[in-house]
């Protein structure tokens, strides 16, 4: 676990406490990043260190994620001045990670990676339709009688 510089720390919860009042709703750390100032990757790497240290509670509903504020104690006992190099180097872990799974939607969609995925997927199942022959006993059942005999009228 890398521990968030003190100030860091203390800005975050200072933006979750004044959106909680001035919105009357616990926020999202993309409001919390957007008021502080900070980006969207830095706020969510000291959202999860936050919530590992039990200073705030990580919300999560099918739409959205909301922070609260649970004991802002543990704070004062974080490192004051810079954060370290391993915070630094989690961030562009991050980054890049966000980079190449952005640039890998995009080359399946502009290249037209989905829609030969489904093409094949369509040709593969009519392929296995053609091929399908159901047992006999089965129309005889379903229908009352064979197909032979809808032949003859």
């Amino acid at each position: 676990m890398v521990l968030p510089s003190y100030e860091d720390a203390h800005l975050v919860v200072a933006g979750i406490r004044v959106l909680a009042h001035k919105e009357s709703k616990p926020p999202t750390p993309e409001e919390v990043a957007s008021l502080v100032g900070l980006s969207e990757e830095k706020v969510h790497v000291l959202v999860h260190e936050l919530s590992e240290l039990h200073v705030i509670r990580v919300v999560k509903t099918p739409f959205t994620v909301h922070l609260d504020i649970i004991d802002p104690r543990p704070l004062e006992e974080l490192p004051r001045g810079d954060q370290g190099p391993a915070m630094q180097q989690e961030l562009a872990d991050f980054g890049e990670k966000s980079r190449e799974k952005k640039a890998e939607m995009d080359r399946m969609f502009r290249g037209g990676e989905a829609e030969r995925r489904r093409k094949d997927r369509v040709a593969k199942l009519e392929e296995q339709f053609k091929t399908f022959k159901p047992k006999r006993g089965d129309l005889e059942n379903m229908f009352g009688s064979s197909g032979e005999a809808d032949e003859e009228d």
